[in-house]
C-alpha cells in the first residue's frame, strides 16, 4: 500500500496560518487594551488573508490545468478543438 505524501505547499500554508492565528490572538489582546489600534489590526487581518488565499488559489489553478491536460491526453482527445485554428483545419 502506498503512503500518500502531504504536499509541501499544504504544509507551508498550514504553518503560515498557524503563525497568522497566533498573531491574530496577540492583535486581539492589543486591541482589547488599546481600542485605537483597531484600524491597524483590521488592515493586518485583511492583507494577510488576501495574500495567502490569493497565492494558494493561483497555485491550485496551475496544478489543475496540468491535471486536466493530462486527463485529456489519456483519453486521446485533441488538446485544441478550436475550429478557427489553422492547424485544426488541415486535420479535417
Amino acid at each position: 500500500m502506498k503512503k500518500k505524501l502531504i504536499e509541501f505547499s499544504k504544509v507551508l500554508i498550514c504553518a503560515i496560518l498557524l503563525t497568522y492565528f497566533i498573531a491574530v490572538a496577540v492583535g486581539v489582546r492589543v486591541v482589547w487594551d488599546n481600542p485605537t489600534q483597531l484600524g491597524v489590526f483590521v488592515g493586518f487581518v485583511g492583507a494577510a488573508t488576501t495574500a495567502a488565499i490569493g497565492f494558494y488559489e493561483n497555485k491550485a489553478k496551475g496544478e489543475n490545468i496540468i491535471k486536466i491536460q493530462k486527463s485529456y491526453e489519456q483519453e486521446g482527445e485533441p488538446e485544441n478543438d478550436d475550429p478557427d485554428d489553422p492547424q485544426e483545419r488541415g486535420r479535417r
